[in-house]
């Protein structure tokens, strides 16, 4: 209880006879009587310089102001608690009093326990009033500070405080949300599977610490916009320890997700060109190898022509070593007759250790029966990697499952008639490798190259 001592009560009461006994009273108890007054202007003067502890106001001054218009302007004016005393104890007053929100009345005469008993509740609820809107006070403003958004609830769930960035996630306005139950205002689900959660701060009132979800999850608002948070909850306790509510604070990690959403996506970005670029340079290595390969190729061809070697002989030698250096499945060498009408296969290589197979030399073909094919050839222009439909029958014949081929122009400089050196495709080299090998034009136009120098060279030696 409080101690009286310490108390300062002023008396409004505009019967003299009734205030000294009521200061005799108060004296007795122990309290401190700051002043007697008989009207509400001079009761406000004196609180507004003397800040009493509690305020004895008489409803039914005979002044200019009544009582309860006193009452309230003390009341809102300076928080100060107010016990009415009445001489009349009828429904109408008793209803007037209630709309001031008094903190207790006396009805005339009373004993002085019945006085003593009515003002120590009165600070009493005065004094819990304003340490619990004190509390409110800091809560409001701790709240308000916060740059994610928080939210407030009482023990049952109730909503009683959200700052703006709240307001903001949720779609509610404080002054809506105010009073309903956390559940209506807010929508909580798992950021994978979309299943609804409880409200954390249920849990930071079970446990009665403070705890956060392991996860991010959406919040929906009530628009239907969803924000991808973290949270905090934290239980409110009162100055004797027990739990009054919790606060919940929300941090939106949607511009964060993105952010690194993009980084990844970047990361991913820079991998596959890396690997684009790791995969040209071993396509480049790769067609840098084969080259060298077909140049040591040619070299041996050149080293073995000599006059007691043929043409076939140099061709299977050529194509032969070429097969070898590519890794090939198949090869073979087809010469056109003179009139280019017959194109016969002359030379071949067969992979023995991939292959078991029969000879295909003597094999013919009708040129004129396959004009898309050899119109490309006669432009010196190889075949890469063509669909089988375009090969003639008997290549086709040749292709195993998974092959790939190459198909170069044999091509030998023509004997000058008008003075310019004319160059005349004689023939064909085939390659077949399976998967899917690295070929170039540049490539091609090397291979093609190869076979027709070893051509070349071989009848130009006879000639000499």
């Amino acid at each position: 209880m409080e101690n009286p001592q310490k108390k300062y009560i002023l008396i409004v009461e505009d019967e003299n006879i009734v205030a000294w006994d009521i200061q005799e009273s108060l004296e007795k108890l122990g309290y401190k009587v700051l002043a007697r007054v008989p009207s509400g202007k001079q009761a406000l003067r004196i609180v507004a310089t003397m800040k009493p502890d509690l305020v004895l106001m008489d409803i039914q001054l005979e002044s200019e102001m009544s009582g309860l218009e006193a009452a309230r302007e003390i009341s809102i004016n300076y928080g100060i608690p107010i016990v009415f005393l009445t001489a009349h104890a009828d429904d109408r007053t008793l209803e007037q009093v209630a709309q001031t929100n008094p903190f207790g009345y006396l009805v005339k005469p009373f004993q002085w326990r019945e006085l003593h008993t009515t003002i120590q509740i009165a600070l009493r609820r005065h004094e819990i009033e304003k340490n619990a809107n004190a509390v409110q006070q800091r809560l409001i403003t701790t709240i308000d500070s916060i740059k994610d958004a928080a939210i407030a609830t009482d023990s049952d769930g109730v909503v009683k405080l959200m700052n703006p960035v709240a307001e903001r996630l949720t779609g509610w306005e404080l002054e809506a949300a105010m009073g309903k139950y956390i559940h209506q205002v807010l929508h909580l689900e798992t950021k994978e599977e979309r299943v609804a959660i409880e409200y954390p701060g249920w849990q930071a009132m079970r446990l009665e610490t403070t705890v956060s979800l392991p996860d991010a999850c959406w919040v929906r608002s009530k628009e239907g916009v969803e924000t991808l948070v973290t949270d905090e909850a934290i239980p409110i306790k009162d100055n004797k320890g027990n739990i009054i509510g919790s606060v919940v604070v929300f941090h939106n990690v949607s511009e964060s997700l993105l952010a690194q959403t993009k980084l990844q996506q970047r990361n991913h970005e820079l991998e596959e060109f890396q690997l684009t670029l790791i995969s040209q340079l071993q396509e480049k290595n790769t067609q840098v190898q084969q080259a060298i390969a077909c140049v040591q190729v040619l070299n041996q061809v050149i080293g073995q022509v000599r006059p007691s070697v043929d043409e076939n002989q140099i061709l299977q030698i050529t194509i032969h070593e070429l097969g070898r250096a590519l890794d090939a499945d198949y090869c073979w060498v087809a010469l056109h007759d003179d009139q280019h009408s017959i194109a016969t296969i002359r030379s071949e290589y067969i992979n023995t250790d991939l292959l078991h197979r029969s000879s295909a030399i003597g094999t013919a073909i009708a040129v004129q029966n396959y004009p898309q094919f050899y119109r490309q050839l006669f432009q010196h222009v190889s075949w890469l990697y063509p669909h089988p439909t375009i090969l003639p029958l008997p290549y086709r014949s040749l292709l195993f499952p998974g092959n790939q081929a190459l198909i170069c122009p044999i091509i030998v400089d023509q004997a000058p008639t008008t003075g310019t050196i004319d160059q005349m495709v004689i023939g064909e080299v085939g390659i077949l490798v399976t998967g899917k090998p690295i070929w170039s034009q540049p490539q091609a136009k090397l291979i093609s190259q190869i076979v027709s120098y070893a051509v070349t060279i071989v009848r130009q030696f006879h000639v000499c």
